[in-house]
C-alpha cells in the first residue's frame, strides 16, 4: 500500500517536473519544442528510464505556466518488455499559477489526462517494473536525510493546491508472471476539483474491470469525499459509495457504502466504519480494523449478513445447486466476529440461520498453508435429506433377452485412467466438535447427537460419537 502512494507521488511530480522545466523554457521566448531532447536527458537523469515526446508541446505564460504535451511515452525497467512502456499519455495539459511561485506557494489549474496507459507488471522472480523508481527515490531521501517538516516534500505538499483533476478514457495493466495473473482497467475516468492537502474536496472513478472471478468483473464507479494530510500521511474518505454494475452474461448489480474510510501510513492503520453492501439477493454489514498495514497485516472486525435467499443469489453467480426440496436455501443469515492475518482467521459468536437449522459456535483457520481447521459447533436441529440431490430415476428392469446375452463369467476390469488422488488430503489437519439437538438422516431421526473427530495425516479419528436413535 506505501509503495503504491510512493508510486503515485513520484508519477505526479514527474509530471508537474514536465510542467515547471516547460515553463523556464517559456520564460526565455524559445519554442519548447526544441528541448524535448534535453527534456527526455533530465527524466533519465531523474529516474533512469528514457522519455519520448513525440507531440507538440503547447505552452503559457502569464497568469500561468502552461504545459500541453502530446503523445508522450516513458520506458519500461530493464528487464521487462521495451515493446510496452511503462506510461503513455495521449495528451496532457497542466498549468501552475505563476505569482504564487514567487511567495513559495505552489497553485496548479486543472491537470488532465487523456488517453493514458499505465502498464504495471511483476516478473517471475518477484520483481515489479517500479522497483527501480522507488529504490531510487528512497536513496535520495536517506542521502539527504532532511526531518519531516523541512523535506522538499513536506513543503511542496502543504502549499500545494490544485483546481482540478481530470482523466479520460485511462487504461491500466498489471501482468503477473508469478501468479499467473493479468488484470485489466479499461475506460478509466477520474473527475476531482479544489485539491488541497488537509481539506475535504470531492472525488469520482469509474472503470471497467477484466481478469477478476465472473463475479468480480464489471463496471465500477467510485464516490467519495477525500481529506489528504500529505504532512501526516494521514488519508480519510467520507461518504464512500461504490456501485458495480456485472456483464450481461451475470446480470446484476451491487451497491455499497462506507461512513469512514481512514488510512494511517504512520501507524500502519486502516479503518473501515459503517460499511454496507447489497446485492444479488444478499445484504451485509461490517466494520474493520487493520494494524502493521504494511509489515505484517493484522484485521479484526465483525460481519453481519442479513436475513437473504441463498438460492437466489447461488443462481445470480452461476452457482445453482439442485436439492430434494426445492424450498431449502431460501433463509439464510449469519453473523460473526472475526480476527486474521495473511494465514489464519479466526471467526467467534458465530451465528448462522438456514433455513430452520440455527448454528452457534466457532471455528479457527490457525494455518491456510497447510489448511488446519478446529471447530467447535451446536445446531439445533437439520434435516440432511432436504439438501440431498433430487433423486435419480431408477434403472429400467432387464429383460430376459438382455439377461442372455450377459457373459457366463463375470468380468471384471479397472480403469485407472481416472483414479482419485487423496494425497492433498493428508496435508489437512481438521478437528472439532459437533453437537446436534436433532439429526435426520435417510428418514431416520437422531437426538442429542455429539461428534468429536480429528483428521489428521491422512487419518480420520471419530472418537466419541454418541445419540438417541427414534
Amino acid at each position: 500500500m506505501r509503495k503504491f502512494f510512493k508510486l503515485i507521488t513520484y508519477l505526479i511530480i514527474i509530471l508537474i517536473l514536465l510542467a515547471v522545466v516547460a515553463g523556464v523554457l517559456v520564460a526565455t521566448l524559445v519554442d519548447p519544442n526544441k528541448f524535448k531532447e534535453k527534456i527526455s536527458q533530465r527524466v533519465v537523469q531523474e529516474t533512469g528510464r528514457t522519455l519520448a515526446i513525440n507531440g507538440n508541446i503547447e505552452h503559457s505564460f502569464f497568469p500561468w505556466l502552461g504545459l500541453k504535451v502530446h503523445d508522450v511515452t516513458l520506458g519500461n525497467a530493464p528487464g521487462f518488455s521495451p515493446k510496452e512502456p511503462f506510461l503513455n499519455v495521449g495528451e496532457m495539459d497542466v498549468e501552475v499559477k505563476l505569482l504564487p511561485l514567487l511567495g513559495g506557494a505552489v497553485e496548479i489549474g486543472k491537470i488532465v489526462l487523456k488517453d493514458a496507459s499505465l502498464n504495471l507488471a511483476k516478473n517471475a522472480a518477484g520483481q515489479t517494473n517500479w522497483d527501480d523508481l522507488l529504490s531510487k527515490k528512497k536513496k535520495e531521501v536517506v542521502k539527504s536525510e532532511p526531518t519531516e517538516e523541512s523535506s522538499p516534500r513536506a513543503k511542496f505538499f502543504k502549499t500545494l493546491s490544485v483546481a482540478g483533476i481530470e482523466v479520460v478514457d485511462a487504461n491500466v495493466s498489471w501482468v503477473d508472471q508469478k501468479n499467473n495473473q493479468t488484470i485489466k482497467l479499461t475506460k478509466v475516468s477520474v473527475v476531482s476539483e479544489d485539491i488541497v492537502s488537509g481539506k475535504k474536496f470531492p472525488l469520482t472513478i469509474k472503470f471497467n474491470i477484466a481478469g477478476l472471478p465472473d463475479h468480480l468483473s464489471g463496471e465500477y464507479e467510485l464516490n467519495a469525499d477525500i481529506t489528504l494530510d500529505t504532512q501526516n500521511n494521514l488519508y480519510t474518505l467520507d461518504d464512500f459509495k461504490f456501485n458495480v454494475t456485472m456483464p450481461a452474461e451475470n446480470s446484476y448489480e451491487i451497491k455499497g457504502s462506507a461512513n469512514k474510510i481512514t488510512l494511517d501510513l504512520p501507524d500502519q492503520t486502516l479503518d473501515v466504519v459503517d460499511f454496507k453492501a447489497s446485492g444479488n439477493a444478499l445484504e451485509m454489514e461490517a466494520d474493520l480494523h487493520v494494524e502493521q498495514l504494511v509489515e505484517a497485516p493484522v484485521y479484526t472486525g465483525n460481519l453481519n449478513v442479513k436475513s437473504s435467499n441463498l438460492r437466489n443469489f447461488l443462481k445470480a453467480i452461476k452457482k445453482e445447486v439442485q436439492t430434494k426440496d426445492t424450498n431449502v436455501l431460501g433463509n439464510f443469515s449469519f453473523s460473526a466476529n472475526f480476527r486474521g492475518t495473511d494465514n489464519s482467521l479466526r471467526l467467534d459468536a458465530v451465528n448462522l440461520h438456514l433455513d430452520d437449522s440455527i448454528s452457534k459456535g466457532n471455528a479457527n483457520i490457525t494455518s491456510f498453508k497447510p489448511l488446519a481447521v478446529d471447530f467447535n459447533q451446536t445446531i439445533d436441529q437439520l434435516n440432511v435429506d432436504r439438501y440431498r440431490k433430487p433423486d435419480a430415476s431408477p434403472s429400467p428392469a432387464m429383460s430376459t433377452e438382455q439377461a442372455s446375452a450377459l457373459p457366463s463369467q463375470p468380468t471384471v476390469s479397472a480403469d485407472t485412467s481416472n483414479k482419485t488422488d487423496f494425497a492433498s488430503l493428508r496435508k489437512l489437519t481438521i478437528g472439532g466438535g459437533l453437537n446436534i439437538g436433532l439429526l435426520t438422516v435417510g428418514e431416520t431421526e437422531f437426538s442429542q447427537v455429539h461428534v468429536q473427530l480429528l483428521l489428521q495425516n491422512g487419518v480420520l479419528n471419530v472418537s466419541p460419537f454418541t445419540a438417541q436413535v427414534h
